[in-house]
């Protein structure tokens, strides 16, 4: 990589992070989601562009869908969703096991889209619950237990809903279920 893209990506990482901190300092606001046209694999690669460093000091893999042939175009509010994916990979990543792979499956229909995202962690030590409005518990260090309740706002905000199951042989299965167009209220 030449220092030219090398800046590029830490603008890029700035730009994002900025719309990150807003979004998430409007937690404790009702969020008002400004939808545009915008791909899905766009927004998982934004999700994920920040977390390289992390999958790459845990030797964790990310096996994305297949986005050849389908049409993942949706209308949505893409810094809103970029920050719901991020934190529940980053949760996801963070439960994985060293040199484990983060499987990701996209289905598509003409109304909706739905993205499953499945770890070998131990698997969630408390039940997610989307209508908590105070933090989850933390099981990081550093954790501030807004990821999770965040995901569970913006799918709200989004007319979408989000699921977390235990994965048959261990792990943890979410599916974040958003329509294809969505509106403003």
């Amino acid at each position: 990589m030449d220092t030219r893209e090398a800046l590029q990506d830490i603008i890029n990482t700035v730009d994002r992070l900025e719309r990150w901190t807003g979004a998430l300092l409007a937690y404790l606001h009702p969020l008002k989601p400004n939808p545009a046209t915008a791909r899905l694999q766009q927004i998982v690669a934004g999700a994920l562009m920040p977390l390289q460093q992390k999958l790459r000091e845990r030797s964790v893999q990310i096996e994305q869908p297949q986005w050849n042939g389908h049409d993942d175009s949706m209308s949505t509010d893409e810094h809103l969703l970029e920050q719901a994916l991020y934190n529940l990979l980053l949760n996801a990543i963070e439960a994985s096991p060293p040199n484990a792979t983060i499987e990701m499956r996209a289905e598509f229909s003409s109304e909706a889209v739905t993205l499953l995202i499945a770890d070998r962690g131990p698997g969630m030590p408390f039940t997610p619950d989307p209508r908590s409005i105070s933090p989850g518990p933390t099981t990081k260090r550093f954790g501030t237990g807004l990821g999770i309740p965040f995901s569970f706002k913006v799918c709200e905000a989004l007319d979408g809903d989000l699921n977390f199951s235990a994965r048959a042989g261990g792990g943890s299965l979410i599916r974040l279920h958003l329509p294809r167009h969505y509106f403003a209220h």
